[in-house]
């Protein structure tokens, strides 16, 4: 399942959920897979292309997480932001980065906010 959609000058950035694993893929010009990277039980919810890569926000183990991933498809970092939730918003401005989601508690579902520190991008 494909949660998100980036177009970039040289192709699509596909984030999702694939055989119950975190997905992202890059196909080139003509829709042709460059590369593919997953990590078990979990779902890339958002895409967020920087400079230097692609932030993706989601969720892994229950957990939100976000990873940064090369323009080759390398994992760069991977930072788990809070336990039982997901991140379903991450934006740039400039050099500050937020990201936003679910918290799940006692059964109730509250917004949680990250904000990242400056040269994390």
């Amino acid at each position: 399942m494909v949660f998100d959609v980036v177009s970039t000058e040289k192709g699509i950035l596909l984030a999702g959920e694939r055989d119950g694993e975190f997905y992202v893929a890059k196909l080139g010009e003509k829709n042709e897979i460059n590369w593919e990277k997953s990590f078990e039980n979990g779902a890339a919810i958002v895409l967020e292309p920087v400079k230097r890569g692609i932030l993706v926000g989601g969720e892994l183990h229950g957990r939100a997480v976000l990873v940064k991933i090369s323009k080759e498809g390398e994992l760069l970092w991977k930072k788990e932001l809070w336990e039982n939730g997901w991140i379903q918003v991450v934006k740039q401005d400039g050099d500050r980065l937020f990201a936003a989601g679910v918290i799940e508690s006692e059964g109730k579902g509250y917004m949680g906010i990250e904000f990242l520190k400056e040269g994390i991008l």
